[in-house]
Formats: C-alpha cells, structure tokens, sequence
C-alpha cells in the first residue's frame, strides 16, 4: 500500500493551508484606523479699538482767545435772554463803558474793564445778584472794595467806596446794601466803579446790566 505521502496532492496542501493562515493573522494585525476631525484652534477676536477724544491744548485755547478782537470779550459767558437782567447797583446811568477809553487820570488810551457810575458820595450801592461776599476790604487803586462771588467763577466787584455794610463771607441777595459811594483809591471824583469777572477776567457788564 502506497505511503500517505505519495497521495496526489498532498505534497502542497500544507504549505498552501499555512500561508492562507498566515496572511489573515497579518490582515488582523493591521492598525486600525479612525478617522479624527481636524482640530482648529478658536482665535479669540481683537477688542474694539477705543478711540481716545480729541481735546484743544491749554496753548490753542489761548490761541483761540488772542484771536478774538478782544481777549476779554472771548471768554464772555453766552448772554441771558435780554440785557439788564440784574438789580442796578446804583440809581445812575453809566458814563464810562467797557472798552479803551482815555484814562482820566494818565491821559493814555488803557481798555476800561467795567461800568462806572457817577454818584453823590453816600449813594447806596447794591449787590447786582445773589452771591456770597469773597472780600471786603482795601484794594490798591480800586480803593475800599467789595468782591461778590456768584458762583461758577463769576464774580462781580465794586469800587472806591466810602464804606462798606458787608464782611467776607457774607450771603447776599441781589438788590442788599454792600456799601456806599466814595471816591477812594485811583478816582477823580465819587462814583462807582463795577467789574464783571469770568474767572478773574473781565467781561462786558451789559451782557448783565442795561446802561441805563
């Protein structure tokens, strides 16, 4: 009887069986791939630019006021709705304005910072508004003095009185008795000198004050 070797077929069918085997067990080891979405990084948005306001320099705001005809007239405060709108300090009409003017003591062209009412000497003189009296005392030319403050920087002042009635840090309402008229300090006869300040400067009285 022929050996089990010798059957047909029998000389190749174990290696044929083996490489199948092997092939799948290589097939199964192969790496699993998964697929991944791309990761993309989130950028976070820029904030919105702050634009810093555009504010004049202290130099062109004083540039603006030299340009002006009249330096005092520019930092005038806007005018109430009509003229005159204060108590008259005195029963008088004004005589010298605001503005140059020959100064009747020098004799040269000097600018004139308020309203000057010529008055008998004693005259009562009144607060033009409701303030609160910053001083009361001796002021160089201006001679006896009082200065009102009105608030937000304005102030009014009253000039070359014979006496005053008020102290520094006194109330007052427009139409009270601060003083009375004199002649003292830099003056050539009785009469009340008034300023109208913004700030210290001096503006036109008749944005306040009718001339008569």
């Amino acid at each position: 009887m022929p050996s089990s070797s010798h059957f047909p077929g029998s000389t190749h069918a174990r290696p044929l069986r083996t490489t199948v085997v092997l092939a799948m067990t290589a097939v199964l080891a192969l790496p699993t791939r998964v697929p991944t979405k791309p990761v993309v990084a989130e950028v976070p948005a820029a904030p919105p630019a702050v634009v810093a306001p555009t504010l004049p320099s202290p130099a062109d705001v004083l540039a603006q006021a030299a340009a002006a005809p009249d330096a005092r007239q520019a930092v005038a405060p806007v005018r109430p709705e009509t003229a005159g709108g204060w108590t008259p300090p005195v029963d008088a009409e004004v005589t010298s304005g605001f503005g140059t003017r020959t100064h009747p003591i020098s004799g040269s062209a000097r600018h004139h910072d308020g309203f000057d009412y010529p008055a008998p000497g004693g005259t009562t003189i009144r607060a033009v508004a409701d303030g609160v009296v910053a001083s009361a005392a001796w002021q160089g030319g201006y001679g006896t003095t009082v200065v009102i403050d009105h608030g937000g920087g304005l102030t009014t002042l009253y000039a070359h009185q014979s006496t005053t009635a008020v102290a520094a840090g006194q109330p007052v309402g427009a139409g009270d008795v601060i003083g009375a008229v004199g002649s003292t300090g830099a003056s050539t006869g009785a009469h009340l000198h008034l300023e109208v300040r913004i700030d210290d400067t001096a503006v036109d009285p008749a944005a306040y004050l009718a001339t008569h």
